[in-house]
């Protein structure tokens, strides 16, 4: 019994000797992955934070041009109304004017 007793003491000393570096070795890399896990992180939540910060930016510089470029289209296109109606305008003189014309000829 006696030398029962000091085998597994004997094997309690080895397991114990072999199992905490293996314990040791299993928390250290789980830890190394986990910080280079971390860290990777960290550095796609600053270039999500620069991202978000460029596309703000190129919204507004958008969006502001837009409105000047949507400005600039409302005036031509009112410019262009406006001498549309006055061109048309004339057509219609000029149009009147040959239908006065043709009437006079056909009747003199």
């Amino acid at each position: 019994m006696n030398q029962d007793a000091e085998l597994l003491n004997i094997m309690d000393q080895v397991v114990r000797i072999v199992a905490w570096p293996v314990v040791i070795g299993i928390v250290w890399r789980f830890r190394g992955t986990m910080d280079r896990y971390l860290t990777a992180q960290d550095v796609l939540h600053e270039q999500l934070g620069a991202a978000k910060e460029l596309i703000a930016e190129t919204k507004a510089l958008v969006d502001e041009a837009m409105v000047k470029r949507l400005s600039d289209m409302s005036k031509t296109l009112q410019e262009s109304v406006e001498q549309h109606k006055e061109h048309t305008s004339v057509l219609h003189s000029i149009d009147t004017g040959i239908k006065v014309l043709c009437d006079r000829k056909v009747s003199g």
